[in-house]
Order: structure tokens, then sequence, then C-alpha cells
């Protein structure tokens, strides 16, 4: 009964680390990494992940050629006279 905690408990958190590093701006392939570097190796790669992880998340920024509407503040491309979302002049 301990063993399938222990097992659980070590699931719990390489997925934890997996999501963590989804939200931290880190691609599928590390994410993947992270994942099961913790669930098999946890003594190791835990402490490591918490380590070299960055300290932030990274920031999302809309694309060079995508605009903002300043009335909706939806992001939209391309060259238009009205915002496709709000309808408003832009």
């Amino acid at each position: 009964m301990l063993h399938l905690l222990a097992i659980f408990v070590f699931f719990f958190v390489a997925w934890w680390v997996a999501a963590d590093a989804k939200k931290r701006g880190y691609n599928d392939y590390q994410v993947f990494g992270w994942f099961f570097g913790v669930l098999l190796l946890f003594v190791v790669f835990l402490p490591l992940y918490l380590v070299l992880r960055s300290k932030r998340p990274k920031p999302t920024r809309p694309a060079a050629t995508t605009k903002v509407c300043s009335c909706c503040g939806e992001p939209f491309q391309g060259k238009v006279t009205f915002c496709p979302y709000c309808g408003e002049k832009l």
C-alpha cells in the first residue's frame, strides 16, 4: 500500500513540474523530458528543475504583425478598417 502511495506522489509531482514548465514557456519536448526525468529519477531531477527553471513565466507577446483593438483590446492580424470582434472603426 505504501508503494502505491509513493508512486502516486511521484506521478503527481512529475505532473506538476510538467504543468509548471509548460506555463513558463518550455516547448513540448522539454516538458516531456522534465516530466519523465522527475518521474524516473525524482531525487535528481526535482531539485534540478527547481534550481534551473526560470524565475517567472515568459510573457506572451502578440506577433509583430498583430495589432490590438483600442476599444475591446482583442488582438487581430492584417489591415482592417473595422475590428473583427467589436466592429469599432480603427
